[in-house]
C-alpha cells in the first residue's frame, strides 16, 4: 500500500512539473496592469478534522495587457493568493497561454513549481525507503 501511495505522489509531482514546463514553453510574456481583483471563497479542512471546513478568501488579479496589434485584452489569473497583494494599477510580468486566451499567470508564480518538486521528491523518497535503498 505504501508503494502505491509513493508512486501516486511521485506521478502527480512529475505530471505537475511537466505541465509547468509545457506552459512555460508556449506562454507569451506581457506587461500587465492590475485592473480588478476577484475574490474566490475556498474551503480548507485540517487533516485532523476534515469537517472543520474553514473558508479562505483567495484573491485573483485581472490584468489588462496590450497585444502586438494594439488591442487591449483582460487576463484573469489562474493562481490566487490568500494575501491581497495586487493593488489596482500595479504592473506585473504576465505569462499568457495562447491555447487558453483570457487566462494567465504572474511570471513570479514559482511556488507551484516548487510544490510539485516537493510532491515528486516525497513520493520518490517514500518509494526509495520502501525498497530499502537507503539501508
Amino acid at each position: 500500500m505504501i508503494l502505491i501511495i509513493a508512486l501516486v505522489f511521485a506521478g502527480v509531482g512529475v505530471a505537475l512539473i511537466v505541465e509547468h514546463f509545457r506552459f512555460m514553453a508556449r506562454a507569451a510574456s506581457y506587461q500587465g496592469e492590475v485592473v480588478e481583483v476577484k475574490e474566490q471563497k475556498s474551503y480548507s479542512s485540517s487533516a485532523t478534522n476534515p469537517s472543520s471546513g474553514r473558508s479562505v478568501i483567495l484573491y485573483l488579479p485581472v490584468w489588462e495587457i496590450t497585444l502586438a496589434d494594439g488591442r487591449k485584452e483582460r487576463i484573469s489569473s489562474t493562481i490566487g493568493s490568500s494575501d491581497m497583494n495586487f493593488p489596482i494599477g500595479t504592473r506585473h510580468k504576465v505569462l499568457v497561454d495562447p491555447k487558453h486566451p483570457g487566462t494567465g499567470r504572474m511570471a513570479s508564480a514559482k511556488p507551484w513549481f516548487w510544490a510539485a518538486m516537493c510532491f515528486a521528491a516525497a513520493g520518490f523518497l517514500v518509494f526509495a525507503d520502501h525498497i530499502d535503498l537507503f539501508h
